[in-house]
């Protein structure tokens, strides 16, 4: 037979495909389709243009799966090579352009997906079966991702698994909208996943397909090679400095930055390292000696999820007055959505430092943001988007507590969440908490919204201080203003409205202002109850970070600023959160402090009249020297500038050098060395 007759008797055998479960499997799909369309329509404004296309590629996928039509294998051959090139662009453009990707990284990503398919393929025997077990992978990790960067503004990766229970823990409370570019996506991935279902390309020498699978092992190992070799950036332009997962995920693309990622997940010992060389470095420390406060403060620390003030992402300068919250820049509200706050913060209550902390993370990661406070080691050198209390921390870590019970301090860790969120359960009894009380175990556990609120957490910090004899220390981590912003709820009446000018309001914003404006009138009354006490009190309060994305995008239009195209000195604006120490006693007031995390302990221990150790005592030289800021993103030097760890100049790599080194063998060897 010719071809064209081929050809003739292939048109003939072109029919609809009428067959009682076919037609179910149709329906179900026009339902997801619909579905789709639907939650489009209701979670983003209508846009006709959109939801053309999105109709397009849905009568495209129904008409491909009726259709009997036997395919051409030419065309077969077509599909399995377009098929992953079609992977590789919808999954990158559902979380960033393509433009910003590096040419080489295209490339490399592309490659893994053509491997990736072959391997699968090799194991099955069948095209058929490779490209619905891919591409369904490839859907599933897309819009998984897609999700977690708008929740916590960073992409997945590899460290992700250890705190999957802690993300499954707060799952519910999130809101997973769907808008039409991600309607979009997930269309397309079901349209790829109908026509490779169709390729049906076997190889049947079953003899031939152990030998290929393990074949492809040798392509990987050296693909695994290349992007692991030394000096990656420099020879190849690849970005691997990891200060920032999203960035770094926008230039590399998903995989290459996922298996770039794996490489660091164990601590690599620090340039010029040694036992010997960071004992030294502890030992030449010149420790200034005080006197121990006749009668020692009690000291409540509280960490308070999420806690930020919106208006530093305008034009904002640390060393400008509070004069007025417009000062701020052109962010209003019908009220002040901290009135209580922005009062400290300006220094009209009396025996205050405050001020904004420059943490390490962003939109979530909370464990990151207490371990900087309680250990003073610094995210900066770890891989951005690592959490050391799921990752590093096995046998012991040095932190603050033993410290405070030398001096006879009663510890407390408390959350009134759940106990394994972020490991804290196993951590805070490594860090030798007296009493450690989670979900369940707190004295009041009235509710706002799904989480205990501020006002019952404060409450129970009150029953527990008055409960113990001698001085207290309570280390806090709040649950109140936790994600998500979107949910509807009897038991809270969001009453802040962002009064905007060049664009219109936001649910998501709106609802997190008045959680602040709850979380105000509770420090309020805590500070006041603590006032009227006889017994020495400090209080050290600040916010982990800054909310997700979502929330705060409408305040960068308003401002007028590219959300997208951030430049250094904004992104250093998302890592900035209010801090403030109060006592009921004379201390020496101060404002307009900017202090990063992992030297705030110093600076309680200071105001509470406390000897410092010799790690303190180092990191105070850095703060009040030629380091006065550090966090995962960069650093502010002595003149005030904010510089990227990259662009440090020798003596501070020498200084950041000296840190890391004794910071390593303090999570590393210390506690190893006195088994």
């Amino acid at each position: 037979m010719s071809f064209k007759e081929k050809a003739v008797s292939w048109r003939q055998e072109v029919h609809i495909g009428k067959t009682k479960p076919r037609l179910i499997k149709a329906a179900i799909l026009l339902l997801c389709f619909g579905i789709l369309i639907g939650m489009a329509w209701y979670y983003s404004e209508f846009s006709a243009k959109d939801c053309a296309i999105l109709a397009g590629i849905c009568v495209l996928t129904l008409a491909i799966y009726m259709i009997d039509m036997p395919v051409h294998p030419v065309i077969r051959i077509l599909f399995a090579l377009v098929i992953p090139l079609g992977c590789f662009y919808t999954f990158e453009t559902l979380t960033h352009q393509m433009s910003t990707m590096i040419e080489l990284a295209k490339r490399l990503n592309i490659a893994f997906y053509y491997w990736l398919f072959l391997f699968v393929f090799f194991i099955a025997g069948r095209t058929s079966i490779s490209m619905a077990i891919c591409v369904a992978a490839m859907a599933i990790i897309g819009v998984g991702n897609y999700f977690v960067v708008m929740f916590r503004s960073n992409p997945i990766v590899p460290w992700d698994i250890y705190s999957f229970e802690t993300a499954m823990s707060v799952a519910d409370n999130y809101v997973f909208s769907v808008d039409w570019a991600l309607a979009e996506h997930i269309a397309m991935f079901i349209l790829m996943l109908i026509v490779g279902v169709r390729t049906n390309i076997r190889l049947n020498k079953k003899i031939l397909r152990p030998i290929l699978t393990v074949a492809m092992c040798i392509p990987a190992y050296f693909y695994i090679s290349y992007l692991w070799q030394d000096n990656l950036e420099r020879n190849t332009g690849l970005n691997d400095t990891l200060f920032n997962a999203k960035y770094m995920h926008s230039k590399d693309g998903f995989f290459v930055s996922f298996i770039l990622d794996i490489h660091f997940l164990q601590i690599e010992e620090p340039k010029n390292y040694s036992d010997e060389y960071a004992l030294s470095l502890l030992n030449e420390q010149e420790v200034e000696k005080v006197e121990t406060p006749e009668e020692l403060p009690d000291i409540i620390a509280i960490m308070d999820e999420t806690f930020s003030d919106p208006a530093v992402l305008g034009e904002f300068e640390i060393n400008e007055a509070f004069s007025d919250l417009k000062d701020l820049g052109d962010f209003e509200t019908n009220e002040d959505y901290m009135p209580f706050v922005h009062s400290i913060l300006r220094g009209e209550v009396a025996n205050t430092i405050s001020g904004y902390t420059d943490v390490s993370v962003l939109g979530g990661n909370t464990a990151n943001s207490e371990f900087e406070f309680l250990t003073g080691n610094s995210m900066a050198f770890f891989p951005n988007g690592s959490v050391p209390y799921l990752q590093y921390i096995r046998d012991g870590i040095s932190t603050i507590v033993p410290q405070l019970e030398e001096y006879g301090y009663t510890t407390y860790g408390t959350h009134p969440y759940r106990a394994k969120g972020w490991n804290r359960e196993f951590i805070y009894d490594l860090m030798g908490f007296d009493y450690r009380y989670f979900q369940g175990s707190f004295p009041f556990e009235d509710k706002l919204r799904n989480y205990v609120s501020d006002e019952a957490d404060f409450k129970s910090i009150l029953e527990w201080r008055n409960n113990t004899e001698g001085p207290f220390f309570m280390f806090n981590v709040t649950m109140q203003n936790h994600s998500n912003y979107g949910g509807d709820f009897d038991n809270f009446d969001p009453q802040i409205v962002a009064k905007f000018k060049n664009t219109s309001s936001n649910k998501y914003l709106n609802k997190y202002l008045s959680l602040m404006y709850e979380t105000d009138q509770d420090v309020a009354s805590l500070l006041s109850e603590l006032s009227q006490s006889d017994r020495k009190t400090i209080v050290v309060f600040w916010g982990d970070h800054q909310p997700n994305d979502y929330v705060v995008r409408p305040i960068y239009k308003e401002y007028g600023l590219d959300f997208d195209n951030q430049t250094y000195e904004q992104q250093q604006q998302r890592q900035k959160t209010p801090f403030f120490i109060w006592a009921n006693y004379d201390i020496q007031e101060q404002t307009n402090v900017e202090i990063s995390l992992n030297y705030l302990n110093i600076l309680l221990f200071e105001t509470a009249g406390l000897q410092l150790d010799e790690y303190q005592s180092f990191r105070k030289n850095l703060w009040q020297g030629q380091i006065p800021m550090m966090n995962a993103v960069g650093y502010r030097n002595d003149d005030g500038d904010l510089v990227e760890y990259d662009d440090a100049p020798e003596e501070i790599q020498n200084l950041l050098n000296e840190y890391q080194n004794i910071q390593y063998y303090r999570m590393e060897r210390e506690h190893s060395k006195k088994k």
